[in-house]
């Protein structure tokens, strides 16, 4: 089985809003989340960036929570 790891972000924006957290999840190979989710007609943001020392990509959930996706690059 392939490991995840979820992260819960908490951003810093007006009470109520969804713009107020995203959702962080650790994958083992970022590029074929992002095939598979596009595939699927998943609306993504852009495709997959190396930034920070990880690879990832970033869309919504149905309820407009930010989710991000990304890889951790080996050092």
């Amino acid at each position: 089985t392939a490991d995840a790891e979820i992260e819960l972000i908490e951003l810093d924006v007006e009470p109520g809003s969804h713009d107020g957290v995203a959702l962080g999840l650790e994958v083992d190979d970022v590029d074929s989340w992002h095939d598979r989710l596009t595939e699927r007609g998943v609306a993504v943001k852009a495709p997959p960036i190396d930034a920070f020392g990880k690879r990832g990509f970033g869309t919504t959930d149905p309820n407009g929570v930010a989710v991000n996706i990304y890889t951790t690059r080996a050092a």
